[in-house]
């Protein structure tokens, strides 16, 4: 597949903070920042920002070889999505400052 050049920056920040290829053609992901590049001006800075922080840029880790890998969405395949997250146990993530408080 050919890529734009915004499919293009996609890409390259999936495989730089991510460590992985980019998924077009699916529902979301990069070809949501596809559009937000094309149609709102997202800068290049704002979207390798917005990725980095993101809950699966947040679990990427680096070996020492410099090979990067990430639990995809964020969510670790390991453990129950009620544990994905840092708040101690299922019913914490109704209270303040838990996922749905």
């Amino acid at each position: 597949m050919t890529l734009t050049a915004s499919q293009q920056k996609v890409q390259d920040a999936y495989q730089n903070i991510f460590g992985r290829d980019a998924s077009f053609g699916t529902l979301g992901g990069a070809d949501y920042w596809t559009d937000q590049i094309d149609n709102n001006s997202l800068s290049d800075s704002e979207l390798n920002r917005i990725l980095t922080a993101s809950a699966e840029g947040q679990s990427v880790t680096t070996d020492a070889a410099g090979n990067k890998t990430s639990w995809l969405g964020g969510v670790n395949p390991n453990v129950g999505t009620g544990h994905s997250s840092n708040v101690g146990t299922w019913a914490d993530h109704f209270k303040d400052g838990g996922v749905f408080g």
